[in-house]
C-alpha cells in the first residue's frame, strides 16, 4: 500500500460518482465555514467530530457498496452525537497535552489517533477510548505511509495556491481565480477524503486477516493458506 496506489484508486471509485462525492465535501464545508463562524470557532471545537464522522460515512459507505448517498451523512451527523462530541474534545486535549512535550511527539500522536473517527463511523457501539486505542493500534508501522500520503495532497493544494496567487497578480482580478481556487481546493479534499478512507479499510482488512490467520504479513497469511490447502 502506498501512496500512488490511494490516489488511482480514490479516482477509479470517483468515476461517475463525482457530483454527489463533490456535494458531501461541499456540505461539509458550508457548515463547518458556517458554524465556525458564528460561534468564533468554540462550534467547531465542539462538533468537529460529528462533522468529520457524517462525511466519513459517506466515503466508507460509498467504498463498500459502490454508491454515495448523502443520507449517510445526515446519519452520521446525528447518531450518537454525544460521543463523538467527547472524542473530539479529548482527541484535542491528547494532542496539545503531547504537544506540550515537544512538536514532534504531539504530531506522531495526531497520526496515532487519525484512525478513531473512522473506527466509531464503524461500530457507533465502541466506546471513545476503545476507538483511541484501537487507532493507536492499528496505525502502528503506518504513521509514515498516512503521512506521505498526507503530504502528497499538501504539496498539490500548496501549488495549486500559488499558480492561483500568480494568476490573480499577473490578471489583477479575484473574480475567476477565487471561486476557480475554491471549485479545485474541494475537489482536492474530495480526493483526499476518499484516499484516506481506502487507506483505513486497507489497513483494517490486513490486520483482520492477520487476527484470523496469526501471520505478521500478507504473505504470512498467504503461505498458510497454501499450507492448509495442501493438507
Amino acid at each position: 500500500m502506498n501512496r500512488k496506489e490511494c490516489k488511482q484508486l480514490a479516482k477509479q471509485i470517483l468515476k461517475g460518482k463525482w457530483v454527489i462525492a463533490f456535494a458531501a465535501v461541499l456540505i461539509y464545508s458550508a457548515v463547518s465555514a458556517a458554524v465556525g463562524t458564528i460561534t468564533l470557532g468554540i462550534g467547531i471545537l465542539l462538533l468537529s467530530a460529528s462533522l468529520m464522522i457524517a462525511l466519513y460515512n459517506v466515503f466508507i459507505g460509498g467504498y463498500k457498496e459502490n454508491k454515495y448517498e448523502i443520507s449517510d451523512m445526515v446519519k452520521g451527523a446525528t447518531d450518537n452525537i454525544s460521543t463523538k462530541i467527547v472524542l473530539s474534545i479529548l482527541k484535542t486535549i491528547f494532542l496539545v497535552l503531547w504537544s506540550l512535550l515537544f512538536v514532534v511527539p504531539g504530531i506522531i500522536k495526531a497520526y496515532s489517533y487519525a484512525m478513531a473517527l473512522y473506527i466509531l463511523v464503524e461500530d457507533p457501539s465502541k466506546s471513545i477510548n476503545k476507538c483511541i486505542s484501537e487507532s493507536q493500534d492499528m496505525m502502528n508501522g503506518y504513521k509514515m505511509y498516512y503521512f506521505v500520503l498526507q503530504c502528497g495532497f499538501g504539496v498539490i493544494g500548496v501549488v495549486i495556491t500559488l499558480v492561483t496567487a500568480i494568476t490573480i497578480i499577473m490578471l489583477n482580478s479575484m473574480a475567476i481565480t477565487i471561486p476557480a481556487l475554491c471549485v479545485m481546493g474541494l475537489v482536492l479534499i474530495t480526493l483526499n477524503e476518499v484516499a484516506c478512507a481506502h487507506f483505513y479499510l486497507k489497513i483494517l482488512s490486513k490486520q483482520t486477516y492477520s487476527e484470523i490467520y496469526g501471520g505478521n504479513s500478507i504473505k504470512d497469511i498467504q503461505d498458510k493458506e497454501n499450507s492448509a490447502k495442501l493438507i
